[in-house]
C-alpha cells in the first residue's frame, strides 16, 4: 500500500506539472482570440469567455497531460532502478499500476461530466456573452468612433460619432449578411440596442442599398426600422450547444432534420468514448515509460507526442468521418479506437512487466 501511496503521489505531482505547463502555453494565444471576438467588452466579459475557453480545452489537453504524467512517472521508476528494487522485494508490479488505474478512473468521470453537460452549457453562456458585450458596447459606446463586428463578420457596424446626450450615432454604416446578398445603410443619425437577441435599429436620413447576385437596388427613406435576430438559424441546435439529455430527448421526438440524425447519434456515443481514452493511457502510460526506461521530461515528451498524434488522427478525425457520415454505425465508430488503444496497450503492457 505504502508503494502504492508513493507511486499515486507521484504520478499527482507529475500530473500538476503537465497541466499547468500546457496551459501556461495556451493562455497567451486563447487570450488573443478572446480580444479579437469580443474587442469591445469590459475585463468581466473577457475574463468570463477566457474561462469557458480554458473549459473547452480541458477534455482535450488533460488525456496528454495524464498520459506524459505516467510515462513520466513510471519511466523515472524504472530508469531509478526503484522498479527493479519492487521486483525483488517480492511485490507483483501488477499491483503498482493501480494509481495509474484510479487516477484515469477519476479522470475519465470528470472528463464525462464536462462533455455531456457542463461544456454545453458553457458554450450557450459564451454565446450569451457575446451578444451581452456588444449591448453594452452599443449602449455605452467608447469615445470617438464605433466599430463593431459580430455573427461571423454577418452583422457590421461602424459609426463616426456617438451623442451621449440623445443616445444617438452619427454617421453610420450598417450592413446586414455578408457574402452577395444582404442589405447595406448608410444612415445621417441612428438608435442602435440589443434585446433578447434581436438588433434594433432605428435609422435616420439615410440610404438602402440592397445586394444580390442580380446587381444593386437602391433607395432613401427618412426613417426605416430595422429588426434582425442575431443567432444563426439552427445554431441553438448545433451539438455543441446541447447536452446529451437534451440530444436523447430530441431524437426520440423527431427534432432534429433527417439528413443530421446520425450526426446527433454519433454524438451521443463519441463522448463517453473520448472521455474512455483515459484508461487507455492509463495502460499505455506506464507501459511506455518502462518499457522506454528514460525518465527524462524531453524523452516522455516526444513520446507522448506521437500518441497524440496518432490519438487525434484515429479518434477525432477518421473515427467522426465514419459515424457522422453514417458510414459505419455511430457506437461502432466512436469506441473501436478505444478498442483498438487497450488491446495495443495490454500488449504492450504484457511485454513491460515481462522484461
Amino acid at each position: 500500500m505504502k508503494l502504492a501511496l508513493y507511486v499515486f503521489r507521484q504520478l499527482i505531482v507529475s500530473l500538476a506539472f503537465a497541466v499547468g505547463g500546457l496551459m501556461l502555453v495556451a493562455l497567451p494565444g486563447i487570450a488573443v482570440r478572446t480580444a479579437q471576438l469580443i474587442p469591445s467588452a469590459g475585463m468581466g466579459h473577457l475574463l468570463q469567455f477566457l474561462a469557458i475557453s480554458l473549459q473547452n480545452l480541458v477534455p482535450y489537453v488533460l488525456p496528454i497531460c495524464f498520459l506524459l504524467a505516467t510515462v513520466s512517472t513510471y519511466g523515472r521508476l524504472a530508469a531509478d532502478r526503484e522498479w527493479i528494487a519492487i521486483q525483488m522485494a517480492g511485490v507483483r508490479p501488477s499491483k503498482l499500476l493501480l494509481p495509474s488505474l484510479v487516477v484515469g478512473a477519476g479522470l475519465f468521470a470528470f472528463a464525462l461530466l464536462l462533455l455531456q453537460y457542463i461544456l454545453p452549457r458553457g458554450n450557450t453562456h459564451q454565446r450569451e456573452l457575446i451578444l451581452s458585450a456588444t449591448s453594452d458596447a452599443l449602449a455605452n459606446p467608447a469615445p470617438g468612433g464605433t466599430s463593431l463586428s459580430f455573427m461571423n463578420g454577418e452583422v457590421i457596424l461602424d459609426a463616426l460619432d456617438f451623442d451621449r446626450r440623445t443616445g444617438r450615432l452619427h454617421e453610420v454604416f450598417l450592413r446586414m449578411g455578408g457574402g452577395s446578398d444582404g442589405t447595406d445603410y448608410y444612415a445621417r443619425t441612428a438608435r442602435i440596442r440589443i434585446e433578447q437577441s434581436v438588433l434594433h435599429a432605428d435609422l435616420y436620413n439615410l440610404l438602402v442599398v440592397e445586394r444580390s447576385e442580380s446587381g444593386l437596388n437602391q433607395w432613401e427613406t427618412e426613417h426605416l426600422e430595422v429588426r434582425h435576430k442575431l443567432e444563426q438559424r439552427g445554431r441553438s441546435y448545433r451539438p455543441r450547444y446541447l447536452t446529451s439529455a437534451q440530444i436523447r430527448r430530441g431524437l426520440e421526438r423527431g427534432a432534429f432534420p433527417p439528413e443530421k440524425r446520425q450526426r446527433y447519434r454519433f454524438e451521443v456515443a463519441y463522448r463517453p468514448a473520448l472521455a474512455a481514452v483515459f484508461f487507455v493511457f492509463a495502460l499505455l502510460g506506464p507501459a511506455t515509460g518502462l518499457l522506454a526506461r528514460r525518465g527524462t521530461q524531453l524523452g516522455a515528451m516526444a513520446i507522448c507526442s506521437g500518441y497524440a498524434i496518432l490519438h487525434h488522427l484515429l479518434q477525432m478525425r477518421i473515427a467522426k468521418d465514419l459515424g457522422a457520415t453514417g458510414t459505419w454505425p455511430p457506437a461502432v465508430a466512436a469506441w473501436s479506437p478505444i478498442a483498438l488503444g487497450l488491446f495495443a496497450s495490454l500488449i504492450l503492457l504484457r511485454k513491460a512487466l515481462r522484461r
